[in-house]
């Protein structure tokens, strides 16, 4: 890509984040065995077939014991489909943070994006207090500290699982600026959205004048979203650590403060199977 990469956002009104699927991962996960977690891939994609692509960089044991909480860096080169450019050209560092209910600063989670070029900083997602209590919130400022520009605002208690989500995003006058939309099994398909955490969103900008640190934001934001809400397990679930074995879905994520509860279907549930067993042997 000749041209700054940075110009190729402006004027844009749609881009797609498309997380790369991990088949060992998603294996692991699928087993019930969520603390083995490796390094995300995400292709951010626009309409003229310009590419970018962010690469988690974590440590192990964070991701082992915080997933998917952990501190990380989102480094992003430009992609032509085959090859990454030489030079990251943008980062998005993101701190631990408690999956607790967002009632203290240490439990708030925030995310900062970089430029590359003069180490400017583009922009500052953190959630509010308390989360935006029953409807998931982020705030975006200019930089920590600086100027509200805008917020994110989610569904009302109830996220994730197999269906769609979407996440509106308004300027400080509560006009909307764009729409970050979880694509679900509608996007992703049926194996996918099932077996897999890598999930796919649409953000269309409603003018496509946005600025370009105002975009590179809500991407961000996107990102941010996708750990908080849609990473850890998937969405079914075969447990086969424990006798007799059983196997979930997850229905949805009820929400609140800042923290999500799983709403899952038992398929299989232990204490009929073992009722059924016993019976039997009688």
């Amino acid at each position: 890509i000749n041209m700054d990469p940075f110009e190729i956002l402006a004027g844009t009104k749609q881009v797609m984040v498309d997380q790369r699927v991990d088949a060992l991962e998603s294996c692991c996960k699928s087993l019930a065995c969520c603390c083995f977690d490796r390094t995300n891939k995400y292709d951010i994609i626009l309409p003229e077939g310009v590419r970018f692509q962010a690469q988690e960089h974590s440590g192990k044991c964070d991701r082992c014991c915080c997933n998917p909480n952990h501190e990380l860096t989102l480094n992003i080169r430009t992609y032509d489909g085959h090859k990454l450019g030489e030079e990251d050209i943008l980062f998005i560092h993101r701190p631990f943070k408690c999956c607790c209910p967002a009632i203290c600063p240490c439990f708030r989670k925030e995310a900062t994006i970089r430029r590359k070029d003069d180490d400017k900083v583009a922009g500052f997602v953190k959630q509010p207090w308390f989360g935006g209590c029953l409807i998931p919130a982020l705030t975006i400022f200019e930089k920590d500290g600086g100027n509200q520009l805008g917020e994110v605002k989610g569904p009302c208690c109830c996220i994730g699982g197999l269906c769609s989500s979407n996440f509106k995003v308004e300027n400080r006058t509560g006009n909307e600026l764009a729409n970050i939309k979880h694509l679900g099994m509608s996007g992703n398909g049926v194996a996918r959205s099932l077996l897999t955490d890598a999930d796919r969103y649409q953000i269309d900008f409603k003018t496509g004048d946005e600025s370009i640190d105002m975009k590179l934001s809500i991407i961000a934001s996107t990102l941010l979203l996708d750990y908080m809400f849609f990473e850890g397990e998937t969405e079914c679930l075969c447990n086969c650590c424990i006798c007799p074995p059983y196997c979930s879905f997850k229905l949805c994520d009820w929400y609140l403060c800042g923290t999500t509860c799983p709403c899952r279907v038992n398929l299989c549930v232990p204490e009929e199977v073992k009722a059924a067993r016993d019976a039997a042997r009688v």
